[in-house]
């Protein structure tokens, strides 16, 4: 037993000196390896070795010395009968650990066949020592941002009904227990996340923030492969993904909202648009009732028609009817015809009041063309109308406004703000007199 000990110190000791300070290289780079592979299997990969730069760096570093004193090992191993000497079993050790390594890396990063092994360790570096993205600042205009402390109210109440199912067969304290696991389990895996009007931030509790700029979401094409995807909400569990980017916000408060707001602003019409009205601006937008003439002001079920727009040139109503399509039809598409998708181009379901909330953080000329084109379309019931055209009954005193055309009547009872923001818009009218007007502040209600 001894005797086998001295014969393979001796052995390392020949090794050592025939690769001339090369045996060295090679043991740094095997610790270099198992430390790297260790990190790469771990979920938080990324803030492990953004933890240890110089890990990463001494790799890269040391490569070329490893190359040689590999050359110079695999030569000593070629001189051994059978490969049973030290020189081979330690070229062996050394070929596992980069090709375990190779193996991590590929599980991380994109797929390259041809790339040397430096090389994918430098992407590697990149990936990790990037700029972390940070939160809005004060120069970013915000459009919304929400943090999950709670399941969806949706699957809060599936998650009751199911676990008041369960009671029956394990009994209420299992049940509640259940209930209590899976309900902290959702705020867990979700996280927070900001959209402003040139990105979408995502910061995850278990993970690195994730940035996705908007114009990056892009359109949902027909391809030879089949449809790319770019967009989608499931509004059960409040989660959405952004399918080309591969970033998903799992169970967020407002996620519908959120992904229509994704969904108008990713395209290039509204890449201009504020994050807030123009007080400035002579614009009124109003609930309103739709009927005939003759029946306005008569006994409804308050369930107002559509959102009317007043500006100085022009009236739009938009009947309150989903309006993806109308959206899809105001913007220009992406990509050649032969990509586009008969149906909407987007997975996102996107309600008027939101359409034309957006419409109206626009510059105002864009604004302008944009609520004429969206109006003009005649979608589903909606109305482009000239203030010459229109018989306009407006009695600010009494609140109430009524538009007609035909056999058309828009027309509803004013609120104070509403009546104010009519009046603005109304008295600029050519031949429209505004007799009298609401009070300067609003009435007190006894």
């Amino acid at each position: 037993m001894q005797g086998n000990e001295q014969g393979a110190a001796s052995e390392l000791s020949d090794l050592s000196r025939q690769l001339e300070g090369g045996l060295e290289i090679i043991e740094a780079a095997f610790e270099c390896y198992r430390l790297l592979s260790a990190a790469l299997r771990k979920r938080r990969w990324k803030s492990l070795l953004r933890l240890q730069p110089a890990l990463l760096e001494a790799t890269i570093t040391r490569e070329p010395e490893v190359l040689e004193a590999l050359e110079a090992l695999e030569r000593r191993a070629e001189r051994e009968p059978d490969g049973a000497g030290m020189a081979s079993a330690l070229l062996r050790e050394l070929d596992e650990a980069r090709v375990a390594l190779a193996r991590d890396l590929d599980r991380r990063l994109p797929a390259d066949p041809g790339a040397l092994f430096v090389s994918r360790l430098e992407s590697l570096k990149a990936v990790v020592l990037r700029p972390l993205p940070l939160p809005p600042g004060a120069g970013e205009q915000r459009l919304l941002e929400g943090t999950a402390v709670l399941p969806p109210l949706r699957m809060s109440l599936l998650l009751i009904a199911l676990c008041a199912g369960a009671a029956h067969f394990v009994g209420p304290l299992w049940a509640t227990l259940l209930l209590a696991a899976l309900g902290a389990s959702f705020p867990l895996r979700s996280g927070r996340y900001w959209l402003t009007t040139e990105r979408l931030l995502w910061q995850s509790r278990g993970d690195e923030p994730v940035q996705v700029s908007l114009e990056a979401i892009g359109e949902r094409k027909l391809t030879p492969s089949g449809i790319e995807r770019n967009l989608a909400v499931n509004r059960l569990t409040g989660s959405i993904t952004l399918h080309r980017q591969g970033v998903l916000l799992r169970h967020v408060p407002r996620a519908g909202q959120l992904a229509a707001l994704l969904s108008i602003r990713r395209r290039k019409e509204f890449q201009r648009a504020a994050a807030t009205r123009d007080p400035h601006r002579a614009v009124a937008v109003i609930p309103v009732f739709r009927t005939t003439p003759e029946k306005a002001f008569g006994v409804t079920d308050d369930r107002r028609a559509g959102l009317v727009v007043l500006r100085p040139g022009f009236i739009a109503f938009f009947p309150y009817v989903p309006a993806a399509p109308l959206l899809d039809a105001i913007t220009e598409p992406e990509g050649s015809p032969s990509q586009l998708l008969g149906d909407s181009r987007d997975e996102v379901p996107v309600s008027m009041e939101l359409l034309v909330e957006q419409l109206l953080l626009l510059p105002e000329e864009d604004m302008d063309r944009m609520l004429r084109r969206a109006a003009g379309t005649g979608y589903r019931g909606a109305l482009l109308w000239k203030p010459s055209e229109v018989r306009c009954t407006f009695k600010p005193i009494m609140f109430t406004l009524k538009l007609a055309q035909g056999a058309i009547a828009l027309w509803v009872n004013l609120s104070w703000t509403e009546c104010r923001a009519a009046e603005r818009v109304i008295s600029r009218w050519p031949g429209q007199a505004v007799l009298g007007g609401p009070p300067e502040t609003p009435p007190t209600r006894r």
